[in-house]
């Protein structure tokens, strides 16, 4: 009988992948203003039931993001 592996790890430090990779992120909504760390400030023009959310960003780019990995900061006014 064949024994099972269990999935791998990558070890960064003290979290694993899965701990590394998923973030804590803010509760948003169409039209809320977010600070991304390398895009600057922006819009929220949408959002999926995927976790991917849509913003504008003051240069006129409009990006696609996974919630769990952009990392995001909710502006408030």
């Amino acid at each position: 009988m064949r024994e099972r592996l269990a999935p791998a790890k990558w070890d960064y430090g003290r979290k694993t992948v899965q701990e590394h990779a998923l973030r804590e992120h803010p509760a948003l909504g169409t039209g809320d203003s977010v600070r991304h760390q390398t895009f600057g400030e922006g819009v929220v023009i949408g959002i999926d039931a995927n976790g991917v959310v849509a913003i504008r960003f003051e240069d006129g780019s409009e990006r696609k993001l996974m919630l769990d990995y952009a990392p995001l900061e909710k502006l408030t006014a």
